[in-house]
């Protein structure tokens, strides 16, 4: 929003101003800060740093890193992504199945129940009350966030109105509310209204 460019390495965090690349530690040692996933939260300013044992919020207007734990409500986990949420505030989308609201005003994060748990790759907030999370493994799922119902996609062999692969990569909703579901197997367009998939790409 600032016109930054951010890049996440294994050696942390780095801001890119034109010609020139600043590192910025997660950490007071530099250990530790291989970090999964990016997101910027225009409203209160921060730069969420999703890493693979939780969460950092850097304040960039400040200069000012803040690490976050399980006294914040956080999970010792990997942060696989991080989606915007509907209400302000974000979903924290772990990697072992876990997914967490976090109020970045607060800076505090508060559980989601869910009946299972797969391994989570990606989440997206429809903004319409439904959560759709992609597993590594078992598809997509989409959370009834008013209710707590949650539906099942998977890939079915020989039905090409299915999910084209179970590994679910990316969710994306674009300009015009349609919802594009990235997979192992391809890009499929997802119709929410008859739960169906049309494929748009081939498998390399």
């Amino acid at each position: 929003g600032d016109g930054y460019v951010w890049v996440a390495t294994e050696s942390g965090l780095n801001r890119i101003t034109g010609k020139w690349s600043n590192t910025i530690p997660t950490t007071e040692n530099g250990s530790g800060q291989h970090i999964s996933t990016l997101h910027h939260h225009a409203a209160s300013g921060l730069m969420l740093i999703g890493l693979e044992d939780g969460l950092c919020a850097y304040d960039y207007k400040h200069g000012k890193m803040i690490r976050l734990g399980e006294s914040d409500g956080l999970i010792n986990y990997s942060i696989d992504d991080i989606a915007t949420a509907n209400d302000g505030g974000v979903w924290l989308i772990y990697g072992n199945g876990r997914v967490q609201h976090f109020n970045c005003n607060t800076l505090k994060a508060k559980e989601q129940k869910l009946n299972d748990y797969h391994g989570n790759r990606c989440g997206m907030d429809d903004g319409m009350g439904h959560l759709y999370i992609g597993y590594a493994q078992q598809g997509m799922g989409i959370l009834n966030l008013a209710n707590g119902t949650m539906t099942t996609f998977t890939h079915r062999s020989g039905d090409e109105t299915s999910l084209p692969g179970n590994n679910v990569r990316c969710i994306f909703k674009d300009n015009h509310g349609r919802i594009w579901v990235g997979t192992d197997h391809g890009l499929a367009l997802f119709h929410p209204e008859d739960g169906v998939f049309t494929k748009v790409t081939r498998q390399a």
